[in-house]
């Protein structure tokens, strides 16, 4: 019997119910929390899930009251960085089955965000599929929910991108041509990574971009209701290019929007 299992058993030996705790701190009433047995004896579910349903409990007090009641750290997501090298140890799938998300690695150990940390079973696959030490903490599972919708597919395409391109590549193609179509600047890996990263910062409705260039790699950032959230760590050789995509596309939809309007367009020159 491993820590998490000996330390649940205990836990649960020893504290309060849930619901005992709710009523002890007038956050519900007694007949209110009867009335949500009674539920949950027709209908199924937990009991925290179905108080937040009736709204009787906010999700950010009962998490609190769990972390409290399990002796476990509640993780607050939205202020926490998602490591993609715990990221890469636990597929996606097995993370939205579950409502987990693996946060990071100390040590031997990987440090998983679980709505339910009770759950030995998925704590037993996370070790089989990881190989590794787990900590567990708590979280919000929207929160965890919108973790995984913000990390998973994006950082593995843009990683994938950002492989398939050798540094100054782009740099030299743009520096021997003297006009670029848009057509082939969407084709380059780094400009697709770009829209990438834009498309994200679009659906999170982050209201800037931060692309900062760090000793050996390149961080970048999104600004989210006045908060910046590291979002992806990748080589610090990207960082020219991702700038200079992002400089010649503007170019590009300027001269497309030049040649639609039927304007003139300026060679450096000035030949049009």
């Amino acid at each position: 019997m491993n820590k998490h299992e000996s330390a649940g058993i205990a836990s649960k030996i020893k504290r309060k119910s849930l619901g005992e705790i709710l009523v002890e701190q007038n956050i519900i009433t007694l007949k209110q929390l009867d009335d949500v047995l009674d539920k949950q004896q027709v209908h199924g579910g937990k009991l925290g899930e179905i108080l937040i349903n009736e709204r009787l409990i906010k999700a950010e007090e009962l998490a609190s009251i769990l972390s409290i009641q399990l002796n476990i750290p509640l993780v607050d997501l939205k202020r926490q960085t998602v490591q993609p090298e715990a990221l890469r140890l636990i597929p996606e799938d097995m993370c939205r089955n579950h409502t987990l998300i693996p946060l990071d690695i100390i040590g031997d150990s990987l440090v998983v965000v679980m709505s339910d940390p009770e759950d030995i079973r998925t704590f037993k696959d996370i070790e089989a599929q990881s190989g590794m030490k787990v900590e567990v903490a708590l979280g919000i599972s929207s929160d965890i929910e919108r973790a995984i919708d913000l990390n998973y597919k994006p950082s593995y395409e843009i990683e994938k991108k950002v492989g398939r391109f050798t540094p100054s590549v782009l740099l030299k193609q743009i520096l021997e041509e003297t006009r670029l179509s848009s057509e082939f600047i969407a084709k380059t890996p780094i400009a697709q990574s770009l829209d990438l990263i834009i498309q994200q910062a679009v659906r999170d409705r982050a209201s800037d971009i931060h692309i900062e260039p760090q000793e050996n790699w390149l961080r970048i950032r999104y600004r989210i209701d006045g908060i910046l959230h590291d979002m992806y760590s990748l080589p610090l050789s990207t960082h020219a290019q991702l700038v200079l995509s992002a400089f010649v596309s503007i170019l590009c939809l300027t001269q497309s929007w030049v040649g639609s309007s039927g304007a003139s367009y300026h060679t450096r020159s000035g030949a049009p």
